[in-house]
């Protein structure tokens, strides 16, 4: 191993140790602290591993790990891992339940679960369908907006990671929260979410419910943005945002 790959790696480490500490304001822990580990990886031993701001049960939690996934790791600390999430979270784990890994990475485990291009297929799906009722309803087309649609993932992946089913977002907030901290516009704005295998079933559920069927045919909005996440419990966790501008 080259002095040069090793001055890149420990610059590496130190910076991300810096932006932990700095970001998640964990107060007991100083840089020195941290130690440089002699392994890449780890992978999850227990069902479910709770990825904490802090190396201690008492900082909260950022993001949660399962049975199998394996882990990037960057450092040690007082018997806790820095490690590097599947969602890219950084935070700190216990490493009693974790075991070291030297195998080669599963391609579906650098990734979300399901294929990618698979949920944003399903994605596509709904919003045509979405579409459609409004035609139906004589009512003008929604229109796809991006920033709208990183918010519909973020929180489809949260509702997963965090195992909640609510409007309301144990780290994010409410979604006028979210809209707001991701500097969204709007006059109006509404979300739909559901739990269910398949975008289809998800409409038509949708569609008999009235505060559902008032966000897809509100005259009021005309952007959306829409998330699909691969859930264990449901199949698929489905999040459509609404704005009017």
């Amino acid at each position: 191993m080259s002095k040069k790959y090793l001055l890149q790696t420990t610059i590496l480490i130190t910076i991300i140790v810096f932006v932990v500490i700095t970001c998640f304001n964990i107060s007991n822990a100083k840089m020195e602290n941290f130690k440089k580990v002699d392994f890449n990886n780890v992978q999850v031993i227990a069902d479910i591993l709770n990825v904490r701001v802090g190396p201690g049960i008492q900082y909260s939690i950022v993001s949660k790990a399962f049975q199998g996934d394996i882990l990037r790791v960057y450092a040690e600390i007082n018997g806790w891992y820095l490690i590097q999430t599947l969602d890219n979270y950084f935070g700190l784990i216990r490493n009693d339940f974790v075991k070291r890994y030297n195998g080669k990475i599963p391609a579906e485990k650098t990734t979300n679960p399901k294929n990618s291009d698979t949920l944003e297929k399903q994605e596509q799906q709904l919003f045509l369908l979405i579409n459609q009722q409004r035609k139906n309803a004589g009512n003008k087309p929604l229109r796809l907006d991006e920033n709208l649609r990183k918010v519909a993932r973020l929180k489809a992946q949260d509702m997963v990671v965090n195992n909640y089913f609510s409007h309301t977002s144990p780290k994010y907030g409410s979604p006028f929260d979210m809209l707001l901290k991701n500097k969204i516009k709007y006059k109006t704005a509404g979300e739909n979410i559901a739990g269910s295998a398949d975008v289809n079933k998800t409409l038509k559920a949708w569609m008999k419910t009235d505060s559902h069927k008032k966000n897809i045919l509100n005259k009021n909005y005309n952007y959306t943005g829409i998330g699909v996440a691969d859930s264990k419990e449901y199949g698929l966790i489905i999040v459509e945002e609404f704005i009017g501008r």
